[in-house]
């Protein structure tokens, strides 16, 4: 069964795809989604390891 959707006049056939796309690009979004999450908490955890450490270096505190 073919699904069809009308965009700007234009037509496209979407068969069985999520938001248009296919098997593979919708999984190099996915791949590409989770790599970009792992990134940004990997830096926040040394950005804050850093302030905490810098911030404790700066009172004499000992850092556990």
């Amino acid at each position: 069964m073919l699904n069809i959707c009308m965009m700007n006049g234009m037509t496209a056939v979407l068969e069985g795809r999520v938001f248009g796309l296919d098997a593979q690009l919708a999984a190099d979004v996915l791949l590409q989604a989770i790599a970009i999450f792992i990134l940004f908490a990997f830096l926040s955890y040394i950005l804050f390891c850093l302030l905490y450490t810098s911030d404790a270096a700066d009172e004499l505190d000992g850092v556990d």
